[in-house]
């Protein structure tokens, strides 16, 4: 259960961006830096998904195989190699750099 939880999360924080920067695209017309900052921004939030897809891909594999220590679910959960956490910074420091824009 604790892996669900955890993609209801990553995926209320793409959609409460979406919504955020649509409606001040509906609003208002976007700058040349703002739609440059808002794709960056989405790149950076998609490879959050692709690095907990990659996680979630090798848990099950070495589930499968019987190399994990744990169960799968901890293992989904657990992001030995921190791969999620860097792209999730990397995410947080592009998207602060938006908000000022859209101010």
């Amino acid at each position: 259960m604790p892996a669900r939880v955890h993609f209801q999360g990553i995926a209320a924080l793409i959609g409460t961006a979406l919504l955020t920067f649509t409606g001040v695209a509906s609003a208002q017309g976007l700058t040349k830096d703002q739609r440059k900052c808002l794709n960056a921004a989405n790149a950076n939030a998609a490879k959050i998904v692709k690095a907990q897809g990659k996680d979630i891909c090798s848990c099950i594999k070495n589930g499968a195989k019987m190399k994990l220590t744990g169960t799968i679910e901890e293992c989904i959960t657990s992001d030995a190699k921190g791969k999620v956490a860097k792209a999730k910074s990397k995410y947080d420091s592009k998207a602060g750099n938006c908000d000022a824009g859209f101010v």
